[in-house]
């Protein structure tokens, strides 16, 4: 059978691609060989997406597939890279998370998953993103303040708590977010503290 799909993989259509790299993924049997590779570029994103998704099961191409999904615009695509990486951030692959994370032209569930990743990143990476989304500029008197609470900038709150609360970088910030009147705020701060 998977060899039957296989060869309905020289089909241009993308909606036939697709169902043939998702029944290929599905059955979970490739035939000996077989690379999801040149799907990985394709055209049609929601090709991209079932190519990257067979290619994560194949151990050869694993770390390929997670490389070009986190280098996608579509965050369809970029969701099921990171989903890839749970409780891991590779070193060699912690600027492009970093990146992901700080762009405000995705999603910001897309950049909360990022954010969950890269807070087991390595250090440098890691603080200098957190605290670029929980700093919100200065005060007329050249204070700190906190950036507006939203998705984002509430998860790389509790990334520092959890992880740098002891940092000179992250303390100005934790500190405003444990005095803030809003609750939410000050919950993102004390959950990851407790």
């Amino acid at each position: 059978l998977s060899s039957i799909i296989a060869a309905r993989l020289s089909d241009s259509r993308w909606h036939v691609l697709r169902n043939m790299l998702l029944l290929l993924e599905r059955t979970e049997r490739v035939p000996l060989g077989f690379s999801a590779r040149p799907w990985l570029t394709h055209d049609d994103w929601r090709v991209r997406y079932e190519a990257v998704r067979l290619a994560l099961t194949l151990p050869a191409e694993r770390d390929l597939a997670v490389r070009a999904a986190l280098a996608e615009r579509q965050p369809r695509i970029i969701a099921v890279g990171l989903a890839a990486l749970p409780g891991e951030c590779p070193p060699a692959l912690a600027g492009l998370v970093a990146r992901l994370a700080g762009d405000a032209t995705l999603p910001d569930d897309t950049r909360v998953l990022a954010l969950r990743v890269l807070q087991d990143g390595p250090e440098p990476d890691t603080l200098t993103t957190l605290t670029a989304l929980v700093d919100g500029g200065r005060t007329f008197f050249g204070r700190v303040k906190l950036a507006p609470p939203t998705p984002v900038s509430l998860e790389a709150l509790r990334g520092l708590a959890a992880r740098f609360a002891d940092d000179p970088a992250a303390r100005p910030y934790l500190t405003l977010a444990q005095a803030s009147p809003l609750p939410a705020v000050r919950e993102a701060v004390s959950r990851a503290e407790s």
